[in-house]
């Protein structure tokens, strides 16, 4: 009976872990969080109560002894007992999560049935529940960051079947982790590479299910794209390539705070290793008005509006910058933002940046010539749009052109 064998070997744990030392017992639970995880679903539970038992006992014991008498809490001998308890539910609990890691990663691989699929979402949201729900209430040391990682690979091989249950998944994980990650760089490093190996699946399997997430979700989720470049910049080309229909609405909303942030680490120092994807971020919001992909007179999105926006902002932030410069560097934007390859834009924004410090002052002169040039091919782009289209085109500028071929 593999039952009464299992629960056998746990009852009688005690008699093998006393003679061992701390290090040793640790191993010994993590191990057996191996063979619970194997066990079927009925089984598990007996199992981690046998497991857990003693330990449970002298917590309780610990603690009612404080509640006669706090001063035995700061005992040296309680405290590592309470430290050695938690460190043994940590060893269970992290091994069960990447199993249960591993467990979906293989079974709900490509190919099986959206029935199966259906299954174990199920199976998943039973267990899941507790799981989120002691990841949020954790203080941050205490919070596994293997929890992220699970969900990653649920959304990866759950696909839109998990959709459903983005809001509560956000509502456990998301406000707490990005408190946790968004201070600085270096706090925390596992967590915020698995955050965005989540905000990656999450933009990559869940897509449409995004956009049912309430607004404040929606937002935050937004927000801290920021952060991951890549993830943005992904998010945005899915927008304009597979789901035209919401990109309006997500300009309104999103569009100038996305533009203003993508700035403000483009021209830092400190950001300066983001360069790639920050021009390629930065090119595509300057598409998304300059080929007509949302125009929004009310909400500002229009590429004359951007342009004027851009230059304002420009001078506001470095205003020891020439104003023509500035206004020659806006135009060039939206003159490379059509390219078939980024390397101009970048190059003029490599530019730009470098120029920061080298062409400060009053130097209207220096930069008369380059903003003329700029404009003089802003006007060339514009005529052969125009000329693209029948019938916006005047007839004597047709007429002109045929007889300059003629000649």
């Amino acid at each position: 009976d593999e039952r009464n064998f299992v629960l056998t070997v746990i009852e009688n744990h005690t008699q093998q872990t006393d003679v061992l030392d701390e290090k040793q017992q640790l191993l010994f639970f993590e191990a057996v969080g191996h063979i619970i995880s194997a066990t079927p679903p009925g089984v598990q539970n007996d199992c981690i109560a046998a497991l857990m038992g003693n330990c449970l006992k002298s917590w309780g014991e610990i603690i009612n002894k404080g509640k006669n008498n706090a001063e035995t809490l700061f005992s040296v001998q309680s405290a590592k007992q309470l430290v050695h308890i938690i460190r043994i539910s940590q060893r269970i609990a992290k091994e069960t999560l990447h199993l249960l890691e591993v467990y979906a990663d293989e079974a709900l691989r490509d190919g099986q049935s959206p029935a199966k699929k259906e299954t174990v979402k199920e199976l998943v949201g039973q267990v899941l529940q507790p799981i989120l729900q002691d990841y949020r209430d954790n203080t941050p040391d205490s919070r596994d960051c293997e929890v992220l990682a699970l969900l990653a690979v649920l959304m990866a091989r759950l696909d839109t079947h998990i959709s459903s249950v983005l809001p509560v998944i956000f509502d456990y994980i998301f406000d707490c982790t990005l408190q946790m990650i968004k201070s600085d760089f270096q706090s925390y490093p596992d967590h915020r590479e698995r955050f965005y190996a989540l905000l990656k699946a999450c933009n990559q399997h869940c897509f449409e299910g995004l956009f049912s997430l309430p607004s404040q979700q929606l937002k935050a989720f937004v927000e801290s794209l920021e952060e991951g470049l890549q993830v943005t910049y992904e998010f945005l080309q899915k927008l304009i390539d597979g789901k035209r229909e919401l990109l309006s609405d997500f300009c309104s909303t999103y569009y100038f705070s996305l533009m203003k942030e993508i700035l403000l680490v483009l021209t830092d120092r400190l950001h300066r290793s983001g360069f790639k994807y920050q021009t390629l971020i930065f090119m595509s919001l300057l598409r998304i008005v300059g080929f007509g992909l949302v125009r929004d007179e009310a909400n500002g999105l229009t590429q004359e509006n951007v342009t004027k926006s851009l230059i304002e902002l420009l001078s506001r932030s470095f205003q020891t910058l020439n104003h023509k410069q500035v206004e020659a560097f806006v135009v060039d934007l939206f003159n490379f933002c059509g390219d078939s390859t980024p390397s101009r834009f970048q190059q003029h924004m490599r530019d730009f940046l470098i120029s920061l410090k080298e062409f400060a002052g009053d130097n209207d002169a220096l930069f008369e010539a380059e903003r003329e040039e700029a404009l003089e091919r802003a006007r060339e782009l514009e005529k052969k749009k125009r000329g693209q289209v029948p019938g916006m085109t005047p007839q004597y500028e047709s007429m002109v052109s045929i007889h300059n071929m003629e000649d």
